[in-house]
């Protein structure tokens, strides 16, 4: 994790299976995670936009969640975010914060037409969108 993001997460990764892996090596900080609407969630998959938090005695860290390719939040890449991307593209849609951020799937800063095509892509199965 950087700059209170957090990344290298697959898409369709369940929400108890990041959790499960964060307190295995967190040891006794408990871990948390809400959903883009601010609700606890233990159950489902992990999306972009969600906020994990860890804790100890002393503080908290919370860390927003990035999946590349991920626009929509819903823990997976399909046709929503594919779409998300080509309207963001025209013109006609605006991804913002981290959504922008997942919609940047080859990382150099802007999102085009070759982000466009890594989603698709890897909806295809022809390509994996690194995370």
């Amino acid at each position: 994790y950087s700059s209170n993001r957090i990344s290298n997460i697959a898409s369709s990764t369940n929400i108890s299976t990041v959790k499960s892996n964060l307190e295995s090596i967190s040891g006794t900080n408990s871990v948390t995670i809400k959903d883009k609407n601010g609700n606890n969630v233990s159950d489902g998959l992990i999306g972009t936009g969600y906020t994990v938090s860890i804790s100890n005695a002393n503080s908290t860290e919370n860390l927003i969640v990035v999946i590349n390719g991920d626009t929509s939040g819903d823990g997976i890449i399909n046709a929503l975010d594919l779409l998300q991307v080509q309207k963001n593209i025209l013109g006609t849609y605006s991804l913002t914060g981290v959504y922008s951020e997942a919609g940047d799937t080859s990382e150099d800063g802007k999102i085009n037409a070759l982000d466009l095509l890594q989603i698709q892509k890897n909806i295809l199965g022809t390509y994996t969108i690194g995370q």
